[in-house]
């Protein structure tokens, strides 16, 4: 499988364990793709590894591959290799979701109407239900209505990502300890390169972790 559109990746143990990020380069004569890993990874006695290259038109791609030392430079060094097993791909149109509790904090709100009650000034506490690349469902006690925007940061990850979301839909939910709740289902919206690329490493942890729960 060739990967046109790929400058990142994630390596794995074949286990699962996560060991290193990778840039993913064309070599110098623009004939074959290397990776670019820390010095401090070790290939692993058969070289067999596990990986996930982000690719802006094939997608995800989860996948055995073989990886062989090709040189050191500096504080990183290259590694060749040849992708034996694609196990799953999922495409950027076909964005994964997954469930999640975890706990937001919204920093701002653009009402999209005047007439609704606007949440307090200032931060607020929100729970995700799910979360895929393209959007999340949270839930929190305030009604914000269709259309409004909000800003918050995704904290699970190994670095916070910053995200902006439309609401496009909202719905009252039953009371718990007596404290009214609302669900929010939002699309995101000015997603930088890096948050997507942030967001969809979180979700695909996500589903490895859930599929390894499953298989024990």
């Amino acid at each position: 499988m060739e990967l046109t559109n790929c400058n990142k990746a994630e390596i794995y143990a074949v286990d699962g364990t996560p060991l290193c990020e990778a840039h993913v380069y064309w070599d110098s004569a623009g004939m074959y793709q290397l990776l670019e890993v820390p010095c401090s990874f070790e290939l692993s006695d058969t070289g067999e590894h596990m990986a996930i290259f982000y690719d802006s038109t094939a997608g995800l791609v989860h996948c055995r591959c073989q990886l062989r030392p090709h040189g050191n430079e500096g504080d990183v060094k290259s590694c060749s290799f040849t992708i034996t097993e694609v196990l799953e791909t999922i495409q950027r149109r076909q964005d994964l979701k997954v469930p999640t509790n975890a706990e937001i904090e919204i920093s701002a709100v653009q009402m999209a109407s005047a007439s609704a009650a606007p949440p307090p000034k200032g931060a607020f506490t929100a729970v995700t239900e799910n979360l895929s690349a393209g959007g999340v469902y949270f839930v929190c006690q305030y009604a914000l209505p269709v259309d409004s925007e909000v800003h918050f940061e995704l904290k699970e990850g190994p670095k916070p990502i910053e995200l902006t979301a439309v609401v496009l839909r909202q719905e009252e939910l039953p009371p718990k300890k007596r404290l009214p709740r609302f669900g929010h289902g939002c699309r995101f919206i000015n997603l930088k390169p890096a948050a997507e690329s942030g967001l969809r490493s979180y979700i695909f942890r996500c589903q490895r972790d859930m599929r390894q729960r499953r298989q024990r």
